[in-house]
């Protein structure tokens, strides 16, 4: 266990071996994707003045006490304004659930679109760009902690349910397009398995963070470089997603 635990460790500092740095050797002259587009638009644009204001006292009473403190009167109140104006806007509580979702996740994608906007024209090591981005996304506790705060509602929301579906397919292109920015669909198919994993390695770990602030996340995502490392060294063996 602990010469295995070493192997990694050395594969974090070191980088990765054999095909996978050549294949990005050779993607350092090819044309390179621009990253992929979210689907979907700021919801604040589609909302009035007085909109805004009650979907930004939606999210500050979300933040505070959780979905179940999301009364229409207590939103209401927080905004300083009537219920009848929640209503006006958002058709009641349902409306104002699929805008605090949407709110959410198009905050969430600015902060990813940021990360990679500042890694645009330099040189990079992949790998560890995309650990540090969901390092720092799962650190974030307080996103984190409204997003799960409304998962199991949007789940239980068939329209919800398929909107999530679309961001969480673009969380993983992002996530390949991190790894390979270079237009090559034959490479970007082999990593789609990789992406998937290392969405589901960042909420795992955001969760755990959530239940204990002492965990120690950065080990954690330490780790997880050191196996993408290894995994990738074997990109050649790694099957081609079947359609």
């Amino acid at each position: 266990m602990i010469a295995a635990k070493n192997r990694l460790l050395a594969l974090h500092r070191n980088g990765v071996p054999g095909g996978w740095r050549e294949r990005q050797r050779q993607m350092e002259v090819a044309e390179l994707a621009e990253p992929p587009a979210y689907p979907g638009s700021d919801p604040g644009q589609r909302l009035s003045a007085t909109g805004k204001r009650v979907l930004d006292a939606a999210r500050r009473l979300l933040a505070k006490r959780g979905y179940s403190g999301l009364s229409l009167d207590a939103i209401a109140r927080e905004a300083g304004e009537s219920k009848s104006s929640v209503h006006y806007h958002f058709g009641g509580k349902r409306g104002l659930k699929a805008a605090l979702a949407d709110s959410v996740m198009y905050d969430d994608y600015l902060d990813e679109i940021r990360l990679a906007a500042a890694r645009r024209g330099k040189p990079v090591d992949e790998v560890a760009t995309l650990v540090s981005t969901s390092r720092i996304s799962s650190a974030d506790r307080g996103s984190y902690l409204t997003f799960f705060d409304l998962f199991p509602h949007v789940a239980r929301d068939a329209a919800l349910r398929k909107r999530m579906t679309t961001v969480y397919d673009w969380y993983r292109e992002m996530d390949v397009w991190t790894l390979a920015p270079a237009v090559d669909p034959e490479l970007h198919e082999r990593l789609e398995p990789l992406a998937a994993l290392t969405v589901a390695v960042a909420d795992g770990l955001a969760m755990q963070r959530l239940a204990d602030p002492t965990f120690d996340i950065d080990s954690a995502f330490d780790s997880w470089d050191a196996i993408l490392r290894l995994v990738l060294g074997n990109l050649e063996n790694i099957p081609a997603t079947e359609a």
